[in-house]
């Protein structure tokens, strides 16, 4: 997937990971970085997250290589589009018509 590419970039180049980190290893990294300490949390997402610059890749980074069917799930919600946020889309439109921006 191109998003799990660039996330795990984004994260290596706030050198949060290193290129010939494993997945293992990554995974480890990400899990003290965001404060879980099992598989099960990141993929759950029942944690309380600390907050970090790009967090949301690397969660969505873990996310991907612990459970990959869950995450495809997740992204590929909203019947195949990907939408990750709806309310801002709705936003978008409405500004789009009202403004014609």
């Amino acid at each position: 997937e191109i998003e799990v590419e660039i996330s795990k970039r984004v994260l290596e180049r706030h050198n949060y990971l290193s290129p010939l980190d494993t997945d293992e290893e990554a995974l480890k990294k990400i899990g003290k970085m965001v404060g879980c300490e099992s598989a099960d949390q990141l993929c759950s997402g029942e944690y309380t997250s600390k907050s970090f610059a790009s967090r949301h890749k690397a969660e969505a980074y873990a996310r991907f290589l612990t459970c990959p069917e869950r995450f495809k799930e997740w992204f590929y919600r909203e019947e195949g589009q990907g939408v990750l946020n709806r309310e801002m889309l709705n936003i978008w439109h409405i500004s789009e018509e009202t403004f014609g921006l």
